[in-house]
């Protein structure tokens, strides 16, 4: 399921505006995609996606063929204090005065 993964484009894709519907956008190779919803079944070969703020209709096997899933994160080092910027020892100093 390709749902909610990030890719990095390897090639440029077509994409057709999800909301406009007005003709297709070139998508360069290097930009980053996240899958929003599809394909839905065998039939079904497009998937809505997200570009720079964008709601974009491509072609499924624009994405399994020609990017490279990026890896998310881990819940827990997503949340841990250099996330933040700040180091993990100021934040126990602070938790320790109180």
């Amino acid at each position: 399921m390709l749902r909610n993964k990030r890719f990095e484009l390897t090639k440029p894709a077509l994409a057709l505006d999800a909301v406009v519907r007005q003709g297709w956008i070139t998508i360069p190779a290097g930009e980053i995609i996240r899958v929003l919803a599809g394909p839905n079944g065998e039939r079904n070969q497009m998937i809505d996606v997200l570009w720079q703020d964008r709601m974009l209709t491509m072609l499924a096997i624009d994405v399994t063929a020609g990017c490279k899933e990026i890896e998310e994160a881990s819940d827990a080092s997503s949340r841990s204090s250099e996330s933040f910027g700040l180091p993990a020892q100021s934040l126990n100093r602070s938790r320790k005065r109180r």
